[in-house]
């Protein structure tokens, strides 16, 4: 199980589209939840593996 160690306050939508929209991307789902919620932290683990379907 991974923690998250932040002590940022949460990001805004607004601000996760603005990044998108100067990237030129579309974040999943997940990953926005993830960003909105632990905005500035690290996992605590040293690594993690990360899996993509297309």
């Amino acid at each position: 199980m991974i923690t998250w160690e932040t002590d940022e306050t949460e990001v805004n939508l607004e601000t996760i589209l603005d990044v998108e929209k100067a990237w030129d991307v579309s974040f999943p789902i997940g990953f926005v939840e993830c960003v909105k919620k632990y905005h500035g932290g690290e996992p605590s683990a040293d690594g993690f593996n990360v899996f993509t379907t297309y």
